[in-house]
């Protein structure tokens, strides 16, 4: 399929990132009526060098998800259980999908660096704990679903930066926005090369009929 990339519409892509934005910065507000503070974690996955096409990372990523919420939510399967599931939004990117001429590929056949997946989580305050013991298992998690599987990176300094920015929220509430609007558009930056891409770029999880909180 032939894409120009001279046809995206940027207006509307800085809009789609700023209503993503505050959809995110409405569960944290949620959140903190209650005087709980959230916890924001920036999340990248990545894929060994030619292993796979970008049209299948988020469906392996979505995978990752669910045995994560498993790992951090005791009795998921109850309905009571359904507000707990980490909020997120999840983007791919392609590194081999360069310009040459006006004829992007979104399927790169020998990609020089393999596809990955950049993600932001809202994790909800009653499992906080639990995630912040055990996040450095998640890297065996997710080399352990498939042998495909890369390397998981979750900075810590920006997730415990957030959690003190959120601590005092109306304070700090123009600098949480606009730290996380910067991470979201870089997430999703692989959507301003097509105009009508051949795969999904980013998805939203919980899936729907298990939402903590309702779409943007």
């Amino acid at each position: 399929m032939h894409t120009s990339h001279n046809k995206f519409n940027s207006t509307l892509y800085d809009r789609s990132i700023s209503d993503i934005t505050r959809w995110l910065l409405t569960d944290v507000k949620r959140i903190r009526k209650h005087n709980d503070v959230p916890l924001i974690v920036p999340l990248t996955v990545t894929f060994k060098v030619g292993s796979i096409q970008t049209s299948q990372c988020l469906g392996q990523f979505e995978h990752f998800y669910h045995l994560m919420c498993r790992k951090l939510v005791n009795n998921i399967d109850r309905r009571n259980k359904q507000h707990l599931y980490p909020l997120a939004i999840a983007f791919v990117d392609n590194p081999s999908t360069r310009y040459k001429s006006d004829k992007p590929k979104l399927f790169g056949t020998h990609p020089s660096v393999a596809p990955h997946v950049h993600s932001v989580m809202i994790i909800h305050p009653s499992i906080k704990r639990k995630f912040l013991e055990r996040y450095r298992e998640l890297e065996e998690l997710w080399q352990d679903m498939n042998p495909r599987h890369g390397t998981i990176k979750i900075s810590v300094s920006e997730m415990l930066y957030y959690n003190r920015l959120i601590e005092n929220y109306a304070g700090n509430e123009d600098e949480i926005e606009s730290k996380l609007k910067g991470w979201i558009g870089y997430s999703g930056k692989l959507q301003t090369r097509f105009d009508r891409p051949d795969c999904d770029l980013f998805t939203i999880l919980p899936p729907s009929g298990k939402n903590r909180f309702d779409r943007f």
